[in-house]
């Protein structure tokens, strides 16, 4: 067995068992302890929850849900609300749960406190069951978004269409040339074999189990290493629970694959060098194994640099949200409301009364946004329009983008210091987007009041000013040159609002949050409220979330390099073994060292060549990530070809 098959196993093994953790986690975050159903209610058109839980408990069905809430230390803690019993034993609060993800972050709970049934649920129970009450549910007059049943098949499948899977195939594709190149080493092994009458199907299947033992001692010590990964963060857990099973899932159905692959390379093998005779002179498909090579590099080197670049924008998208952190610790602290998602009749039904919400909690000033607006036309009515945040004065003093003695108009841009701008026309696009809100409020029911232009200001940005959003996108570079519209909450309509509230770029400073809960049911608003997180420890999270990715994505990516690595010495090699006698003749001749390994360079800048076409396919084509990854395979390929050479004159030497 070739120490490359040995290595191109180990690191494809550890790929698999990095994104099979990975992806079985965030379905188990996604779908605690393994629903069978998943729906999402966006209009109950007035059945209240007992009719809800009545037809699961018909169909010995359990409901549950799931939100977020403030842990005190920082960061969000997952509540799962249980409502009814399965077989008559029921889910107790506090108590441990078998699966990966329960722990101090996660509270399970009676769900007795719950009277909408608006928003996403999750059903436990048998899947004919749980289909049956999804049907029920339906047929009663529930109006679903979403009916998605849940299972291991599904959720493996969805695996293998997900981008998170593109590093496995790399990995694959380097046990098929290592699995190939090793048997072929076994050349004169495997004539003897048949010198002493084993038949080549017991040579093929002898040379299969070696290697298939191998790499499946390989997946069983990476699924030992989950497991006590497990059981280091989750003492409770078992590794036949949910997150369990997709992982086994997912690492049986790889392994089947690579099993495949090994197979299907050692037949080829065996079938393009048929007879003892060749075998006995070492004869190598040498040809196969270099075109093989050369397409698994392009596989490689194109999933490579989307590894690496994928990396790059998680530590740009982590620093982002730490910059933004650092913003908002020193503001005042406030609640974030996440909202269920509603139909359009539910939503027009709830306009008034959320309207009124907004207005109370504006008038007590409670309420502060500063909301990031990709296309706004306040500013530039353009066909594309420049960004700009929509803010109220609190947060703009607070950011000294106003002074404190400043009176304020009704309405007042801010525009970027040393910026040139036309003031006649920032007022005709204020007034025009205006008129919308009011036409929007008007639909809701709500009167906005009449504005002219000397309700309109337009300033410059002072020096000291820091400008950040609530809701301000990973992705964006910078808000230097971002426009800001200050406004009175109470002069939005509730659509404008409710996608403050739902972005993050809307909050509510409450002393407490059971304060605002109060307040939310007092106006008849809760329904349409899934959570009420306080914004820091959601941010808190988010972050800790894009931690948790860049760290997984950094890891996959050194594990992809290292493929790469190995592809571009397994390139090298086969190109050297095939050219043998050339290069002993170039160097007996005294052919400078350039024309002598000139044609390991042209091959491996064709192969970085040829990979650009898959990195546009799979979108993950960077121009530093493609250059790092193509000057490293060169360098390695070169280095491997120079340092083979000397060997390789030896061997001619002996065996001309």
């Amino acid at each position: 067995m070739h120490w490359t098959y040995k290595i191109a196993s180990i690191l494809a093994v550890a790929l698999i068992t990095l994104a099979a953790g990975f992806y079985a986690q965030n379905n188990e975050e996604t779908y605690p302890s393994g629903p069978s159903y998943d729906i999402g209610i966006s209009d109950a058109h007035g059945q209240p929850l007992s009719t809800l839980t009545g037809l699961a408990a018909t169909h010995h069905v359990v409901l549950a849900r799931v939100s977020y809430e403030p842990d005190g230390h920082g960061t969000n803690r997952r509540v799962i609300s249980i409502f009814g019993a399965l077989d008559g034993n029921g889910m107790h609060a506090n108590s441990p749960y078998p699966d990966y993800g329960f722990g101090p972050r996660t509270r399970v709970q009676r769900g007795d406190r719950f009277t909408d049934p608006l928003g996403r649920w999750l059903l436990y129970g048998s899947p004919r069951d749980t289909a049956s009450v999804a049907k029920s549910i339906r047929r009663q007059g529930f109006e679903l978004n979403r009916a998605t049943p849940i299972g291991i098949t599904q959720i493996t499948k969805q695996f293998f269409s997900n981008s998170i899977a593109q590093v496995i195939f790399a990995g694959l594709a380097v046990v098929f040339v290592s699995g190939a190149l090793s048997v072929s080493t076994a050349s004169r092994v495997c004539a003897i074999q048949a010198l002493h009458g084993m038949r080549t199907t017991g040579i093929i299947m002898r040379q299969f189990l070696r290697h298939a033992f191998f790499f499946i001692i390989c997946v069983c010590i990476g699924w030992m290493t989950w497991i006590s990964i497990g059981a280091i963060f989750w003492p409770f857990a078992s590794p036949l629970g949910f997150a369990g099973q997709v992982f086994l899932s997912i690492i049986i159905a790889t392994t089947c694959m690579a099993l495949v692959a090994l197979s299907l390379s050692i037949a080829l093998v065996r079938v393009l060098v048929p007879n003892a005779l060749k075998l006995i002179q070492g004869k190598r498909p040498l040809r196969f194994l270099m075109a093989s090579g050369c397409i698994m590099a392009i596989i490689v080197l194109a999933l490579s640099s989307a590894s690496l670049n994928v990396t790059n924008f998680k530590w740009r998208q982590s620093q982002t949200l730490k910059t933004t952190l650092e913003h908002q610790l020193s503001s005042n602290d406030g609640f974030q409301l996440q909202l269920w998602y509603s139909s359009d009749q539910n939503r027009a039904r709830s306009m008034p009364s959320w309207n009124d919400f907004v207005e109370q909690t504006s008038q007590s000033e409670h309420t502060r946004f500063a909301s990031f607006r990709l296309g706004c036309t306040w500013v530039d009515s353009s066909q594309d329009p420049q960004p700009c945040i929509l803010m109220d004065s609190r947060t703009a003093r607070l950011h000294h983008l106003i002074r404190n003695n400043t009176t304020l108009a009704r309405i007042s841009v801010i525009m970027p210091e040393n910026e040139q701008w036309n003031s006649e026309s920032i007022t005709n696009n204020v007034l025009r987007a205006y008129s919308c809100e009011q036409s929007l409020a008007a639909e809701e029911g709500k009167s906005l009041p009449a504005i002219n232009r000397t309700s309109i200001s337009i300033e410059s940005r002072p020096r000291d000013a820091v400008l950040s959003a609530f809701d301000t996108p990973s992705n964006t570079d910078g808000l230097s040159s971002v426009p800001v519209v200050v406004i009175d909450p109470s002069l939005l309509s509730g659509d404008t609002t409710t996608s403050m509230v739902s972005t993050g770029g809307m909050t509510f400073d409450y002393s407490s949050r059971h304060q605002l809960l109060e307040i939310l049911r007092e106006k008849g608003v809760d329904s349409l409220v899934a959570s009420v997180v306080n914004r820091h420890d959601e941010i808190q999270t988010r972050l800790a979330r894009t931690t948790q990715e860049m760290n997984y994505f950094s890891i996959t990516a050194c594990i992809s390099i290292t493929c790469l690595l190995g592809g571009a010495i397994m390139v090298a090699l086969t190109l050297c073994t095939l050219r043998r006698q050339i290069m002993f003749v170039e160097y007996m001749h005294g052919a400078p060292s350039y024309l002598r390994f000139q044609s390991i360079l042209f091959l491996a800048a064709a192969l970085c060549s040829a990979s650009l076409p898959i990195q546009l396919l799979i979108g993950g084509y960077n121009a530093v990530s493609t250059t790092s990854v193509s000057l490293l395979f060169i360098v390695v390929s070169l280095a491997t070809t120079v340092l083979y050479d000397s060997r390789l004159r030896a061997d001619s030497i002996k065996h001309p």
